[in-house]
């Protein structure tokens, strides 16, 4: 096919065929725009569980740390007592050792 003339008019509509259109390309849009809707709508569901689930895993964990800390106080002023108790005990000891 030779290159069209560049003095030739512009036929500004193209030639009417008494074919039907091809809607064979048509057909399959609504198929790929239904693919890729339950595509997105499934990456959009898991994202969402992920979102819930990391959630709700960092509140438990949240909840252990915090009566985990609470434990550790409790025993470090058990402690705490028990020390003073002793020190007590070799205070008075020593006392009645010097007199």
């Amino acid at each position: 096919m030779s290159p069209p003339d560049k003095n030739a008019p512009i036929d500004p509509m193209p030639p009417i065929t008494s074919e039907p259109p091809n809607h064979a390309k048509d057909s399959a849009a609504p198929d790929t725009a239904v693919v890729v809707s339950v595509v997105s709508l499934l990456t959009s569901l898991t994202s969402l569980v992920g979102f819930f689930s990391t959630t709700v895993l960092a509140w438990r964990k949240e909840k252990r740390e915090t009566v985990t800390a609470e434990l550790e106080i409790k025993k470090k002023e058990l402690e705490l007592e028990k020390l003073k108790i002793e020190l007590a005990r070799s205070d008075g000891s020593r006392k009645n050792e010097s007199t």
